[in-house]
């Protein structure tokens, strides 16, 4: 059965059981004369909590032996089913008057209303034959009904959608197809007679035992008896009333039911659209809870990764973390190290810092406590021994030279720390003459003199100081001037140099224009324009030439090609080759005054105007100079290989023929595919003599002019090798011309020795 089935209609499926399985069993007990008992399947039920249920005594039950009957099997299957409370119920009406409980109106009820003739057709139904109880494969339902109704929830659910009636006669169709039959003829499913379940019913006396006591008394039984014939009266009514509704339907009759039918079929119908509706909210609820699930699952994904990212941030996290704690470790040990070392270091320093105190201290404490001990100074020895009688002249004369010992070694310390001073002074003194500083200059002559410099040179200082003094405001102005343009001359010809046209033009518009930097010449005299040319700055020469008004090297030297080439008068001709043998060399061309370099460039006419009386205010001489450039410039291609050559193998000949016409100013720019210069490449491959010409020509080296020195004579000795020059003293006098000199070192005790001339230098003195 459904477990939706209501509590109240499930009793009323048992009681309409309960009612025909005790119609039956009592019509079987009558025809066989036995007295009427009460059976146990039509008892008052009992109230409990799952409703309505049958109730038996079972000490009463016991007595007449109606136990092992189906009824008896079911009764026991209800009370374990809905779990009745044990209650004893009073065998009379008059127990149940004493209870409080009233009487049943419904079965007196519905005998009144009962039809004669239906009692009378009922009574012949009787007549025919006793019920028959239910055969074995009612038996085997029930049994199989004893599992299923151990869950009462299955049969509410299939009952649930039914209506009472419709129950009802659905019950008594499923009796008649398990084969529950009369025993007018009838025959059961198998086609033969309907066989019971149990045997024959013994006699009253049989299955009831023996009367003993007054619960067994012929009045008790009489009472349950009269009890028994209500519930068999309420159990005829309904059987009546089902038989009319059957026959009426039979007869095509309306009845009373028929609406009941119909409630039934519409209770059916609206069951199945139930179940329909159902079945569908179920397919809905199962795809809701597949895409739930879904989502879950994504979701669950999507969780897992996060946490994965996570994870692998923390975890990267983590190792950075690491690194930097393990960094950070190894930094703290090395600190604590460097801390160790340090403390340790200023431990020392602090234990020379006290020990010559305490040294001190310990010597006066000697000489105060031993005076006798000798351990004091060679002063305070001479002074015991100048105050003692008894002290002999070898001691006093071994004191006095102890002491002359000590002053000679304060006077030469005396001496160092004066030259110290002396030197640093000087030095100072010499720079602010040569920077024109009047406040270095004023307070460092007094120095000068304090540390006893020469007179010389201290009145060098003071004239230069007075002079400063005595400078006007134009003067000095004049003289800043003259500082700035010495400055920016000096950074434009490095920057001519560089062929840096930018910083050129802002350092020129920049220059006040009272400096002239247009006469500005460097130390070969040569001016910018004239440098340019020279170094081969294409930019710098594209620059200076429109704001010099010069013509560029280059259209100069097209425009002279192409004057030598037009047809001259023959009374010029003379003149052209005159000055064609004229041309000088290359070396005295950059010795000739830039000015006039400057004026026979920027005198050359640059015109358009083929007709030769273009040039006929300028000389021959100068077109000339400018149409064909000197043998020099021609012959550069051929002389630098050859110079390189000679540096290469070292030779100073032939390194002398090259460059015997060329000046330093040009050749010191050559440079071979490697970038080199001539003195660069000698220093590379170690040429010494090539090295010793090219600087000498150069002027980077200077013939050092050979001095006398005297005897007694403080110098500087240049040792090789050695950072710091020594001092020594010279020994002997010695001429200008000797190439070795006999010196004594001051800071050891060596004999004197001969060291070279070369590494001798006066001192200042």
């Amino acid at each position: 059965m459904d477990a939706r089935v209501s509590p109240e209609l499930r009793a009323l499926l048992d009681r309409r059981r309960r009612i025909i399985e005790g119609v039956a069993e009592s019509i079987s007990l009558t025809d066989r004369g036995s007295p009427v008992a009460s059976p146990k399947a039509l008892r008052r039920p009992a109230r409990c909590r799952s409703g309505p249920v049958p109730a038996l005594n079972p000490r009463k039950s016991a007595s007449i032996g109606i136990l092992d009957t189906p009824a008896g099997k079911a009764a026991k299957r209800y009370r374990r089913i809905s779990a009745p409370a044990p209650k004893k119920y009073p065998d009379s009406v008059d127990g149940y008057k004493k209870m409080g409980v009233p009487p049943d109106d419904d079965i007196q009820l519905e005998a009144a209303e009962m039809d004669p003739h239906l009692v009378r057709l009922l009574s012949s139904e009787m007549a025919k034959g006793p019920l028959t109880e239910r055969t074995s494969s009612t038996a085997a339902d029930e049994a199989s009904g004893d599992e299923t109704d151990s869950s009462p929830e299955h049969d509410v659910d299939a009952m649930s959608t039914q209506s009472a009636p419709e129950q009802l006669s659905e019950t008594m169709d499923s009796e008649k197809t398990r084969g529950v039959a009369f025993d007018d003829g009838r025959v059961g499913p198998g086609g033969g007679p309907v066989q019971h379940d149990h045997g024959t019913p013994k006699g009253w006396a049989h299955r009831a035992g023996r009367f003993d006591g007054a619960e067994h008394s012929p009045a008790v039984v009489l009472e349950d008896l009269s009890a028994d014939c209500s519930w068999y009266r309420c159990g005829l009514v309904e059987i009546a009333k089902e038989v009319t509704t059957r026959q009426a339907v039979a007869a095509g009759q309306p009845t009373r039911e028929q609406p009941r039918t119909h409630a039934a079929n519409d209770g059916a119908d609206r069951s199945s659209r139930n179940k329909a509706e159902m079945s569908l909210q179920l397919d809905a609820l199962r795809k809701r809870q597949e895409m739930s699930l879904e989502q879950m699952n994504s979701k669950l994904v999507a969780l897992q990764q996060k946490i994965t990212q996570v994870r692998a941030t923390d975890k990267v996290e983590l190792e950075t973390s690491r690194k930097e704690i393990a960094d950070s470790a190894g930094t703290i040990e090395a600190l604590k190290k460097r801390n160790a070392e340090l403390q340790i270091e200023n431990d020392s320093l602090k234990q020379r810092l006290v020990s010559p105190a305490v040294a001190h201290v310990s010597a006066h404490v000697l000489r105060d406590v031993q005076p006798e001990s000798g351990a004091g100074s060679s002063e305070s020895a001479l002074r015991r021994h100048m105050a003692d009688q008894h002290t002999t002249a070898d001691q006093l004369k071994e004191s006095i030279l102890a002491v002359e010992a000590l002053v000679q070694e304060a006077r030469r310390e005396m001496q160092s720390k004066r030259l110290r001073e002396r030197r640093a002074i000087y030095e100072k003194l010499f720079a602010a003459v040569d920077r024109s500083d009047e406040d270095e200059l004023a307070r460092l002559i007094p120095e000068a003199r304090r540390v006893e410099i020469e007179e010389q040179d201290v009145d060098k200082a003071e004239a230069k100081l007075l002079e400063l003094r005595s400078f006007t405001t134009e003067q000095r102005l004049a003289k800043e001037m003259a500082k700035l343009k010495a400055r920016l001359k000096e950074q434009a010809f490095v920057l001519v140099k560089r062929d840096n046209v930018l910083q050129l033009r802002d350092l020129l518009e920049s220059a006040d224009a009272a400096l002239r930097w247009q006469e500005w010449k460097d130390y070969a005299g040569r001016t910018l324009w004239r440098c340019a040319i020279e170094l081969r700055a294409r930019a710098v020469q594209e620059y200076l030439a429109p704001i010099l008004g010069l013509a560029l090297p280059s259209e100069a030297r097209k425009q002279g090609f192409a004057s030598t080439t037009k047809p001259r008068p023959e009374a010029e001709e003379p003149s052209l080759t005159q000055h064609v043998d004229s041309v000088q060399p290359l070396s005295e061309v950059c010795q000739t005054e830039p000015e006039s370099g400057v004026a026979a460039l920027g005198e050359v006419p640059v015109s358009t105007d083929a007709t030769p009386a273009v040039n006929s205010s300028a000389p021959p001489a100068q077109s000339s100079q400018v149409g064909n450039p000197p043998a020099g410039l021609l012959d550069e291609a051929e002389l630098k290989p050859r110079a390189f050559r000679a540096v290469a193998q070292d030779n100073v000949e032939a390194l002398e023929t090259v460059l015997r016409g060329v000046s330093p100013d040009v050749w010191s720019f050559w440079q071979n595919k490697a970038g080199k210069d001539l003195l660069s490449l000698s220093e590379e491959r170690g040429s010494g003599n090539a090295y010793r010409y090219l600087a000498k020509e150069n002027g980077l080296l200077k013939e050092l002019a050979q001095e006398s020195y005297e005897e007694g004579e403080a110098v500087w000795i240049f040792l090789p090798g050695e950072v710091q020059p020594r001092r020594a003293s010279v020994m002997e006098d010695t001429p200008e011309d000797a190439a070795l000199i006999l010196v004594e070192f001051w800071d050891d005790d060596d004999p004197p020795s001969h060291v070279e001339r070369c590494l001798v230098r006066k001192m200042a003195s």
